[in-house]
Order: C-alpha cells, then structure tokens, then sequence
C-alpha cells in the first residue's frame, strides 16, 4: 500500500479534486492483494527501486509498462517523465575491433552478450567487459560508462594476423620427388605392357601368322599403343620432376608453373 499513499499524496499536491482520488484509490485497488496483482502498480514501484539501483535498462522495460494509456492516469504520467529521464541517462558505446592495419570485421560480447558491432550499444552505468574475436585472434578490454555519456567509443586492439612461416631456403620441395616418382612409375608400367604387346605378338606369328584373325592382331597392336602412351606420359612425368628438383635448388619459383603446364600437357 505504500505506492498508493505515495500516489494519493502526489494527486493531492497537484490539486485533483476528490472524485478522481476515489477514481484513482478504486482503480489501483484498495487490498493489498490488489495491488500485488496490478502489473501497472506493480511496474511504477520496481522502475523506482531499478532506478535507484543504477539498473537503468531493467527501469526502463518498467517504465515503459506502467507509462500505457492503460495505466492510472497518474501513474502514467510519473512514468512517462521518468521513462524519458531514464533514456537520457543511459549510456551508449561502440567497440571497434582494429589491428595494425586498421579496422577488423569481428564478433564482439559485451558482459556475455553479442552486439552490433556497427551499432551502438545502449548499457547501465558501471564497468563492463567486452571481448572481441576474428580469425583466430581475440582481445578483452574493460571500460567504465557514466550516466548521460552516448556513444562512448572503445578500442579493442587485436594481435596481427598469423602468418605461414616462409619455407626454409635450404629445404628442398617434396614435389620434384613426387613428379618424378610417378613418371617413373609410369615408364614401369608403360614397359610392362609394351612387353606384354611384344610377347603376344611373338605368340600370334608362331600360331596363325599369316591368317591370323583380324580381332588378334588389333588386340595386339591395342596393347602395344597403351604401352607406348602410358611410357610417354612417364617419360613427361619424369623429365618435369627433374625440371623442378633443379629450379627448386635454385630457388627459381616463376619456372614451377611451367614445368606444371608441362606436366598437364
């Protein structure tokens, strides 16, 4: 009942004529239970507690409750004017994420909640933790907002970005030894088969050669051709890794994409 009493005094030293206070007393309820469950009455007295508290943004969620054309007119009123006290108290701030290149694109937390690193942060008044993260890379930084101060800007700086270590200058490149494996490997291969053709040519000749069947011997020449292919390709294989393995040791890097396009062609 305290809120009201503070409510009927107010209206009484505004000069509202008996009619309206009886208004006022039926419309906020006369138990206390009445007023408990009133969420206008309800509201009026946590934004003042809230406010005192320097809680401003939980006042105002209040305020904004007990200002509705809903409410007691009285209660309106005292709400409304406090609702727009509280909006000049409460300050703003805006973390900006940078490097030593400047500005960073970054998730920013203020107190445990992500904000709109482009928009302006509306806070209590207080300390208050922000921490910043791009790439890896993050940075805490803490900073204090008066009441009234709008737009505070804070500067979370971030470490540079990490970097690939530049190869050592005496490492030699695995890929020379790759090229070059597999074209070797390729030749093996392309000399098995061509074997292959040469053996069931020999084979051909000893049973029906020369009536031999027009399929047999397109078979035989088949063989041979994909050995002749596959050995070519190994041989290409081969002389790129040979290319790199020197241009490699002599630290010549524009000469890897052209032995590459060799490789591909």
């Amino acid at each position: 009942m305290g809120t009201l009493h503070r409510l009927v005094a107010r209206a009484r030293r505004r000069g509202v004529a008996a009619p309206s206070l009886i208004a006022l007393v039926v419309a906020i309820g006369s138990s206390p239970r009445a007023h408990a469950e009133d969420p206008c009455i309800a509201a009026y007295e946590r934004a003042q507690e809230l406010r005192l508290d320097g809680r401003l943004r939980a006042a105002r969620g209040e305020l904004s409750i007990c200002s509705r054309s809903s409410c007691p007119a009285l209660t309106t009123s005292d709400c409304a004017l406090w609702l727009s006290q509280v909006d000049a108290e409460l300050p703003s701030v805006i973390v900006e994420s940078r490097d030593s290149n400047g500005p960073v694109a970054a998730v920013v937390t203020i107190d445990g909640e992500t904000v709109d690193p482009a928009t302006p942060a509306v806070l209590d008044p207080g300390s208050h933790v922000a921490v910043c993260r791009a790439a890896g890379r993050s940075a805490t930084v803490r900073f204090d907002l008066a009441r009234g101060e709008k737009r505070r800007s804070v500067s979370c700086p971030l470490g540079a970005a990490s970097r690939a270590p530049a190869p050592s200058s005496g490492s030699r490149s695995a890929v020379p030894f790759i090229v070059g494996g597999v074209g070797l490997a390729l030749v093996g291969i392309g000399a098995a088969i061509a074997l292959k053709g040469v053996s069931d040519r020999a084979d051909l000749k000893g049973r029906c050669y020369p009536h031999c069947s027009t399929d047999d011997v397109d078979g035989v020449r088949q063989t041979l051709l994909a050995g002749d292919i596959v050995a070519g390709a190994g041989l290409v294989g081969l002389t790129v890794g040979v290319v790199l393995f020197f241009t490699d040791s002599a630290g010549t890097a524009a000469a890897r994409p052209r032995a590459a396009a060799l490789w591909r062609f």
